[in-house]
């Protein structure tokens, strides 16, 4: 008698979006829900780009940094605690506190086919979104 099991599956279903996307597993493997200095995000494909897309709720645009190292992205985000040397001074008291503040990144490898000079970024409501323009893999010669 044949049977699946989950555990069967699941890492088939993983290497076929790893196939699909030509991004390696790695990348996938960080949990951010785990991990409060890591930013979440996801990251979409349409046939003429990547998009990355960051929660980056009541985040001035100038605290934002993006850079690109080889084939790495590194995004991070410093905000500061509004409450920092208030708390304590006259009648301002703290009472919750789960927001965070400070410094968060997260770092992706990004897929061969990317033109790395046609990455752009836009802020818009809380949510970022980095657009990375595929390279045209084919290419058309002419004979002379």
């Amino acid at each position: 008698m044949f049977s699946l099991r989950t555990r069967d599956v699941i890492p088939s279903m993983f290497e076929d979006m790893e196939r699909s996307l030509a991004i390696p597993r790695q990348q996938w493997s960080k949990d951010p829900t785990t991990n409060p200095r890591c930013l979440s995000m996801d990251m979409v494909e349409n046939d003429k780009e990547y998009t990355a897309i960051f929660n980056v709720p009541g985040v001035n645009k100038k605290d934002v940094n993006i850079s690109v190292e080889g084939q790495r992205l590194l995004v991070s985000v410093d905000n500061e605690d509004e409450h920092k040397g208030v708390e304590g001074k006259g009648d301002t008291k703290v009472h919750w506190r789960e927001r965070h503040v400070g410094h968060v990144s997260r770092t992706i490898q990004l897929p061969n086919n990317v033109d790395m000079n046609s990455i752009e970024a836009n802020q818009n409501n809380g949510v970022l979104k980095i657009h990375f323009t595929k390279k045209n893999k084919k290419r058309t010669i002419t004979v002379n």
